[in-house]
């Protein structure tokens, strides 16, 4: 699980690449209940944050930025 490995590791940054579909999962479960669906298009990239002490996530519905590689150079 990711808590699981977060919890085992010392690095502060974790990067985990997945299906669209898993990740709009992944980040709906941690997002408020009422918060409207979000897209996830491909090569995005998508922040979740880890609480220590809460032992939680939070997850943040703005895309990070979009892979340059996805979109071409004139399209960036």
């Amino acid at each position: 699980s990711l808590k699981n490995i977060i919890e085992t590791t010392d690095h502060q940054v974790i990067g985990i690449s997945t299906h669209g579909g898993a990740l709009r999962s992944v980040i709906h479960s941690f997002l408020p209940a009422d918060h409207p669906t979000i897209a996830i298009p491909n090569c995005v990239v998508y922040k979740l944050f880890y609480n220590f002490q809460t032992k939680s996530f939070m997850a943040d519905s703005n895309p990070l930025f979009p892979l340059f590689a996805c979109k071409g150079p004139d399209k960036f």
